[in-house]
């Protein structure tokens, strides 16, 4: 009995830890706004094989990777960079030949793999892969319970972000989706540069929200020509 309190302990322990930390973060709200733009599977299959992969890393090489100056703020830079052009993504109308099998195909695993790449930076090096580190140092012999408690965890926060975001599908135009997730993506692709500008780049305040705001105005203005290139095309179908 007591070997298996051993493993089920570090169990419920790791899934409530990370569920709470993940309650209210960028990765629920991404998870939403996800949801309201694709199919449920393509973010569900996403959204897990990103979980599985980061807690993996956390508990495997965490220790090590967080050993390495600057490996967290790099990465955090990237992943700014990365919602800019998710949030300008998102805006863009659907291509005609979506109706083609084998376009429709391609873009499925497309989707798949932005959920992936967007989950993986956003969560790599934030505070929820910290505490899945913590976890599986202060319980080394059951690794595998970490994992999968702090995947449960994610997945629990993430689920109900999804939940939301289908319900908003359901419920509001699709415009309003499109600009609601890009803002969602741009806010967080914004404030993270600003971040990295102050970490990594060791910019004043000043200065990086300076840069900050043109990044924001040249993102802005970008998103609305290409929104509005696509309510053109849709017009002309």
């Amino acid at each position: 009995m007591g070997s298996v309190w051993e493993f089920i302990w570090p169990l419920i322990l790791s899934t409530g830890l990370i569920a709470l930390n993940e309650m209210g973060d960028k990765s629920q709200f991404l998870a939403m706004a996800f949801a309201a733009r694709m199919k449920l599977s393509k973010v569900l299959i996403g959204i897990t094989l990103a979980v599985f992969a980061l807690n993996a890393i956390a508990v495997a090489v965490g220790a090590l990777l967080a050993s390495v100056p600057g490996w967290r703020s790099t990465v955090q830079f990237l992943a700014s960079l990365l919602f800019l052009v998710f949030g300008l993504w998102t805006l863009k109308g659907e291509n005609e030949e979506s109706n083609n099998e084998v376009v429709k195909k391609k873009r499925s695993y497309g989707d798949v793999a932005v959920v992936f790449a967007s989950f993986f930076l956003s969560e790599m090096g934030d505070k929820t892969q910290l505490v899945t580190i913590s976890l599986a140092a202060s319980y080394p012999k059951v690794p595998v319970a970490i994992l999968i408690g702090t995947s449960l965890g994610m997945l629990i926060a993430d689920g109900i972000g999804i939940f939301l975001g289908a319900v908003a599908n359901r419920r509001l135009p699709e415009n309003a989706l499109k600009i609601i997730s890009a803002a969602l993506f741009i806010f967080f692709g914004l404030f993270g540069v600003w971040q990295s500008l102050v970490d990594v780049f060791k910019l004043g305040q000043v200065q990086s929200v300076i840069i900050t705001v043109l990044a924001g105005i040249i993102t802005v203005t970008a998103g609305v020509f290409i929104f509005k290139k696509s309510l053109t095309a849709e017009e002309k179908k």
